[in-house]
């Protein structure tokens, strides 16, 4: 018997939740069985993952059955792998399973045919969509880098050495982040300074604050904004020279889905 071949498409990407819309993820099975290798899994996992941010979204899991055996085997055996897929699905408050079903299926005289009725279809939708919910932001190109949340971003801004007010260089990507954050209204941000070489934690925090006194300048709101200094204690690479420590110098920020 061939060896478990996953398939899945999706109708549109997950980084949507818009009305009508829903998103299909398809098991496959070896004959007997009702289990999925690591590999697909895996794979499944990350098709999942953003919805679960999603309050609104209800998942319908159907199992289809080929006429190879009994019937009542095969309704166990579709049972069993419609248990071993809600098995993958996280519990949380959020996303709902609305729907469980089991589908028998004629018998082809074709294998392959019969391949393809030993499936778990899953299938996520949403009715509606909040302002509220959001998974990852779909935005203009030039947004691009600030679309994923809790995740540090690299801000391209300069100071003075030692200093900590901005330099005019540091409009441009700035100018974008407080644009970013007018379109994505229910996104908050944390702002991080580091340094390198040195302890020194207020040079780091003071270079945050430049940077969250800009935005509030810009009209984003102190309520959605935090910073802190984290001065030379999370650096990205070992220090041996002048560029590796302006590797280390920088500040992030950080989007957080609104509570």
């Amino acid at each position: 018997m061939k060896s478990i071949f996953l398939y899945f498409y999706l109708l549109l990407t997950v980084s949507f939740f818009s009305q009508q819309n829903d998103s299909i993820y398809v098991f496959y099975f070896k004959f007997g069985e009702n289990t999925q290798i690591e590999d697909s899994i895996k794979k499944f996992e990350k098709f999942i993952a953003p919805f679960y941010l999603c309050k609104t979204c209800g998942i319908k899991i159907e199992g289809y059955t080929d006429k190879i055996g009994s019937e009542k085997a095969n309704q166990n055996l579709a049972a069993k792998r419609i248990s071993f897929v809600r098995s993958l699905i996280k519990d949380t408050n959020q996303m709902k399973i609305a729907e469980v079903s089991i589908i028998g299926e004629k018998l082809s005289q074709n294998a392959k045919q019969n391949e393809q009725y030993r499936i778990v279809k899953l299938k996520v939708f949403s009715p509606y969509v909040p302002k509220k919910v959001i998974t990852r932001i779909e935005t203009e190109a030039k947004y691009e880098k600030f679309s994923e949340l809790n995740k540090p971003i690299r801000l391209t801004v300069q100071f003075k050495a030692g200093k900590f007010n901005l330099l005019p260089e540091s409009d441009a990507d700035l100018i974008l982040v407080a644009e970013f954050m007018k379109k994505t209204p229910n996104v908050k941000a944390k702002i991080v300074g580091h340094v390198c070489c040195s302890d020194e934690r207020l040079l780091s925090k003071n270079r945050a604050l430049s940077v969250y006194n800009y935005l509030i300048d810009k009209g984003i709101n102190k309520n959605r904004l935090t910073y802190e200094g984290m001065s030379n204690r999370q650096p990205l690479v070992k220090e041996i020279d002048e560029y590796t420590e302006s590797i280390n110098r920088r500040v992030e920020i950080i989007f957080i889905l609104e509570d």
